[in-house]
């Protein structure tokens, strides 16, 4: 993957034609919703921890700042806009976590739903072979008092 000059840091950047961010500018969707609801850049900025300077160029920016920044700004504007993300990591064939496990959720859960049924039909079935042996004990001593 990697040749022998180039050496995997922490400075390495993914290739951008390796990764394609399709229209994906999460300042201008960030300032969509900032508009929508009616707040300032002030505003915005106390509810995140920056300054109005901060908030300006984060929504210049195609990325927002960082992770952090988009989870306060998406509590703050109560929108989510980490699903844009997720959607590329799909893309790219990358299974979010919450994802797997809200898979994982949904069997466990018809799972439990099945074995519900079936434990109804089991009590039925053992209430009927209940009332069945007590017909016939109460058949038995009929005839045993004849």
């Amino acid at each position: 993957m990697y040749s022998k000059s180039q050496k995997m840091s922490k400075k390495t950047k993914i290739d951008q034609k390796t990764v394609h961010f399709p229209k994906l500018h999460l300042g201008r969707m960030v300032q969509q919703v900032k508009d929508g609801v009616g707040m300032t850049h002030e505003t915005l900025g106390e509810l995140i921890g920056i300054g109005k300077g901060g908030v300006s160029s984060r929504l210049q920016n195609p990325h927002f700042g960082d992770t952090f920044d988009l989870l306060n700004v998406s509590i703050a504007l109560r929108h989510d806009f980490i699903s844009p993300l997720m959607k590329i990591l799909r893309d790219h064939k990358i299974e979010p976590i919450a994802l797997k496990a809200q898979i994982e959720n949904d069997k466990l859960l018809e799972e439990i739903k099945e074995l519900k049924a079936e434990l109804l039909e089991k009590k039925k079935e053992i209430s009927y072979l209940h009332e069945f042996i007590e017909h016939m004990k109460s058949s038995k001593k009929t005839n045993s008092t004849d």
